[in-house]
């Protein structure tokens, strides 16, 4: 994979002639072989705790260390993407969290793919809920690598923590104080 090959066919007909001049695109031909899935990296979201999130981008590129030619990635849905709302057990299908079976979504296009980004789920994000966001990159040959794309996880979580003192109790009056106490409380997110 990643090599340039050239490809020729020489003729001999049963009178003992040979072909003596060779056609590029007829008689010889040069082709590039990759079967090497395409590199995709998720740059948003960046942490596993969110409290905004308004698309979701990354990277993708067919330039591979080590590979000399590739197929790249040119035209649209070069990106695709599955969005599981972990809290109810649903996949994102463009509009809502509302398909029961896995759901994928593409990313239509790019100006450059090393820098592509989704924001259709803007907005259908719910609080305190945790999401797994599964991306592979396709090239222009359909390499996508393996059968189980990069995943990661993450909670979106908007409600601020909750604190409580349970000692010194309100408006207390005290002549002596070992220790302050309470509890806190930050939900999915944690502390």
């Amino acid at each position: 994979s990643g090599k340039k090959y050239l490809a020729y066919a020489r003729a001999y007909d049963r009178a003992g002639n040979w072909q003596d001049n060779f056609v590029s695109g007829t008689s010889s031909n040069t082709f590039i072989f990759d079967n090497t899935a395409p590199l995709s990296v998720l740059t948003v979201p960046n942490s596993n705790e969110v409290k905004t999130l308004t698309g979701i981008s990354g990277s993708a590129s067919d330039i591979i260390s080590g590979q000399e030619f590739y197929a790249g990635l040119s035209g649209t849905n070069k990106v695709q993407l599955t969005i599981k709302d972990e809290g109810i057990s649903r996949y994102f299908d463009g509009n809502d969290f509302t398909q029961v079976n896995i759901t994928t979504v593409t990313v239509g296009s790019a100006a450059d793919w090393n820098a592509w980004s989704y924001t259709s789920a803007s907005g259908k994000w719910i609080t305190d809920r945790q999401y797994t966001i599964r991306y592979l990159a396709l090239d222009d040959l359909g390499n996508t690598g393996d059968s189980v794309p990069n995943q990661y996880q993450v909670i979106y979580d908007t409600t601020p923590p909750v604190s409580v003192i349970n000692i010194p109790s309100q408006n207390s009056k005290l002549a002596t104080l070992t220790a302050i106490t309470g509890t806190a409380n930050g939900m999915l997110a944690g502390l």
